[in-house]
């Protein structure tokens, strides 16, 4: 799947955030390093999240990992205080939790 982006701000967020989408619908988080090409992992969409809180909040620990491997932030919150792990403890997705702790002690993730 080829990925255009541009640089106009709104438009690559709306843009990037499509993409995202479809790659969570098709279940394929080896799109992620297209769908991230000029920009950056941690950048926030227009509601303060970011792809990595997205994925926490779908439950798609494949591509909670994925974006961990790429560089996300397991520690960046939202705008209203949120981050991957309290997302994690929100949704109750035990997995996805123990993944983001081991993440950011530095554990390897196997």
């Amino acid at each position: 799947m080829k990925i255009s982006t541009n640089s106009g701000g709104t438009d690559v967020q709306q843009s990037t955030a499509h993409h995202f989408h479809q790659a969570l619908e098709q279940n394929n988080p080896s799109l992620l390093p297209e769908i991230l090409k000029n920009r950056h992992i941690d950048c926030m969409d227009k509601d303060g999240f970011t792809l990595l809180h997205r994925s926490v909040l779908a439950e798609r620990i494949e591509f909670v990992d994925r974006l961990i491997s790429l560089g996300a932030s397991a520690t960046l919150a939202t705008r209203d205080g949120w981050s991957p792990f309290h997302l994690a403890a929100f949704t109750g997705n035990s997995d996805i939790l123990i993944l983001l702790l081991k993440s950011s002690s530095g554990h390897d993730n196997s």
